[in-house]
């Protein structure tokens, strides 16, 4: 079957991740650059892309916070990001380099085109 006549659902939440989620936690992982917005942010250890872009008010909309919808997507300019899912992204939009901030976590500095 070809790859765009496969349509998928998913219901309910991703696993857990084995990063710590805990909004307690100060330590800083990275420095995530927010290119046209004209803003940076520390983003906590375990801290999605999407929630360190809130903190500093920078509009990315967004839907499901489980990977699965990608309206959050972004292109990644510069850095590395792992995410906990990626069902929302077609594989030419990850050969693009676009991550999903809802499930995205830097690993290092990195710069998104928002």
């Amino acid at each position: 079957v070809a790859p765009e006549k496969i349509i998928q659902e998913s219901f309910g939440s991703p696993p857990p991740s084995s990063s710590p989620q805990d909004p307690a936690i100060t330590e800083t992982a990275a420095t995530v650059e927010f290119v046209r917005s004209k803003k940076t942010h520390s983003a906590r250890q375990g801290q999605t892309l999407l929630q360190a872009a809130e903190q500093c008010a920078v509009n990315i909309p967004s839907g499901c916070r489980q990977g699965q919808c990608g309206t959050c997507k972004v292109k990644l300019l510069a850095g590395a990001v792992s995410m906990d899912a990626e069902q929302g992204l077609s594989h030419d939009l990850k050969e693009q380099g676009y991550v999903l901030t809802c499930v995205g976590h830097a690993k290092g500095p990195v710069k998104l085109d928002v």
